[in-house]
């Protein structure tokens, strides 16, 4: 009665799930326990009660079926955490080796550009203004400049981050990053934010780092629907976890890039303007938080970010009052 009964729970609690990342997750669980678990009731309980004996022996052939199930959806979805860790491990190898060649870089750079600046404003001092030549020296230091700027911009998004704890608001924090937006979306009115809160919680966290994540994941979503779209914002729990979901309608990612998302460096925008550390810098702060983030992804059918918080952040749950509402583009107006 126990195993019949564990398994029906948790086909029944995958079949009730409304969240589709949680409902994988259960699906999975389900495929990998329940056939395994209903196989040994059989032959060593059942069946040996029906005084057919023996059967049990191939239950190592099970056990091998079993093994081969989990690492094939190990492998390609991630089942009880597996492939999450393996990523995890190489994305932190890779932010080191990133950190420190950067900062290798960086300091090269700096003390080589700082001299050519030293010297170039040296012969600026000797020549005179109205000479072309003072021009020209003049657009070399604007150079020197820009690549020291670029130089700064990129080491402060791969430093350590260093948070300012203090107790706020979830959904009141998420709402100010949207406000934050709101001269971007009055630009795009085509675009749709819509909010479903089932509750609000009081975090003890960094309130500032953590907006900081929710305006790169929202502005990386417009972007990836062409300013056109619905951006669906869900915050929801689990036993002992908080979860924060950003679903947009965009182009999608592919298999081949999904995985590479959250590296330093790696972008799927492909332009110039582009450093790959956006999603770099959110993972970061996640990680500090002792949360992490999650990225499902299909192409031409949208993208979820999935940020999650551990419960040990959570100071107090509280009943949310606007816990469904819509910020529609240019006008502003939010509806309960």
């Amino acid at each position: 009665p126990y195993v019949i009964a564990a398994n029906i729970l948790l086909i029944y609690s995958a079949w009730r799930e409304d969240r589709p990342i949680i409902k994988r997750r259960k699906i999975l669980t389900c495929v990998f326990v329940v056939p395994m678990f209903t196989f040994a009731l059989t032959t060593n309980i059942i069946l040996e009660a029906l005084g057919i004996v023996g059967v049990w022996r191939y239950n190592p052939w099970i056990i091998v079926i079993q093994f081969l199930v989990f690492v094939y959806f190990g492998v390609k979805y991630g089942i009880l955490g597996v492939r999450i860790r393996f990523e995890k491990e190489m994305r932190d190898s890779t932010m080191k080796a990133a950190r420190s060649g950067t900062a290798l870089f960086n300091h090269t750079i700096k003390n080589e550009i700082a001299k050519i600046d030293l010297l170039v404003n040296q012969i600026k001092e000797q020549i005179p203004p109205e000479e072309k030549s003072a021009e020209n020296l003049g657009l070399v230091l604007n150079s020197t400049n820009h690549v020291l700027e670029l130089s700064r911009r990129i080491q402060s998004k791969l430093d350590v981050i260093n948070l300012k704890e203090s107790e706020f608001s979830l959904t009141e924090s998420i709402d100010s990053a949207i406000n934050l937006l709101k001269p971007y979306l009055n630009m795009n009115p085509d675009i749709t934010i819509i909010k479903q809160y089932e509750f609000d919680a009081i975090v003890f966290g960094d309130t500032e780092q953590l907006q900081e994540t929710y305006l790169n994941i929202i502005k990386n979503a417009s972007e990836a629907m062409n300013g056109q779209g619905v951006i669906l914002i869900k915050v929801y729990k689990t036993r002992k976890k908080i979860h924060i979901d950003f679903i947009d309608e965009g182009k999608g990612i592919g298999k081949d890039e999904l995985t590479r998302v959250l590296d330093p460096f790696y972008s799927t925008k492909h332009n110039q303007t582009n450093f790959g550390l956006g999603l770099t810098y959110c993972y970061n702060v996640l990680k500090k938080h002792g949360g992490d983030i999650l990225v499902k992804s299909k192409v031409e059918k949208g993208t979820t970010f999935t940020l999650t918080l551990p419960s040990k952040r959570i100071i107090e749950f509280r009943v949310n009052e606007q816990s469904n509402s819509k910020l529609v583009g240019e006008n502003s107006l939010w509806t309960k």
